[in-house]
């Protein structure tokens, strides 16, 4: 949820065309995460009791943190913030976007159960899982490349079309 609320955040910055900023938030929760755990792993008497539920606590916290600081720039950029809750608003596009949601959510099944069949079918799954898993995220790195250019050039078209420029 706070993953989302910072790409959130940052859609908005780069709807504003406020690039620099929004880069600056995509690494600003990570940085975050590697101060906080690099301070708990190099103290000498938290290091031998470094629990995963620490590591948990820590990436929700850097998480929590760039939402919040993604937050007052937005708030500061924006001239008119207007809060509210408008319910049959609200209720007519939920109900509108339900369909569109499902299929995310399907479609995200879909694109990520492929490791866990991988390991339950195969006589050697573990390893076989494993080798999937890189192959995956090399083509993910690789998709990286369109997924940032997406981000940079949809907020320049949108504001070119709302000026009504070819």
């Amino acid at each position: 949820f706070l993953r989302s609320l910072v790409l959130y955040f940052r859609s908005n910055l780069g709807g504003l065309h406020q690039f620099k900023t929004d880069s600056i938030f995509s690494v600003l929760d990570r940085v975050i995460m590697i101060l906080i755990c690099g301070f708990l792993l190099l103290k000498p008497g938290l290091r031998e009791d470094f629990k995963i539920e620490w590591f948990i606590l820590c990436q929700t916290t850097a998480y929590l943190l760039s939402a919040i600081f993604a937050f007052l720039i937005v708030i500061k950029q924006v001239s008119v913030f207007k809060p509210g809750i408008k319910s049959n608003y609200n209720l007519a596009i939920i109900k509108q976007l339900l369909p569109y949601a499902l299929l995310v959510f399907l479609m995200s099944i879909y694109t990520h159960i492929d490791p866990f069949l991988v390991e339950r079918l195969l006589p050697d799954g573990k390893h076989q899982a494993g080798i999937y898993a890189q192959s995956s995220r090399i083509l993910e790195m690789f998709s990286n490349y369109s997924y940032l250019f997406a981000v940079i050039l949809l907020p320049v078209f949108s504001k070119m079309l709302g000026k009504k420029q070819n």
